[in-house]
């Protein structure tokens, strides 16, 4: 099992650690929905929950009144695709 860091793109800061796993199983084609119900449990959150809601916000997502549980859901299927597209997990993928 090999942890990798949630960055948030903008800021630098860790939103959160996961297996990684979770990137791969959060950020495939088709509809993740169920995949991500299932890690964000899993996931050592690391940012506060105003932090989350101005990233899940930069995507321009509505975040009023949205349950810290469904922000938490969209940072990670968010940060895991983002993730999923760098050089360096493609490396590591290869």
């Amino acid at each position: 099992m090999t942890l990798v860091d949630l960055i948030c793109g903008e800021s630098g800061i860790i939103l959160g650690r996961v297996e990684d796993q979770a990137v791969h199983d959060c950020s495939h084609q088709g509809p993740c929905d169920a995949d991500v119900a299932y890690w964000q449990p899993q996931v050592t959150w690391l940012a506060e929950a105003a932090a989350l809601r101005r990233y899940v916000a930069s995507y321009g997502c509505e975040v009023e009144g949205r349950s810290e549980e469904t922000i938490r859901e969209l940072a990670l299927w968010l940060a895991c695709g983002d993730l999923r597209e760098t050089a360096e997990y493609q490396d590591q993928a290869e």
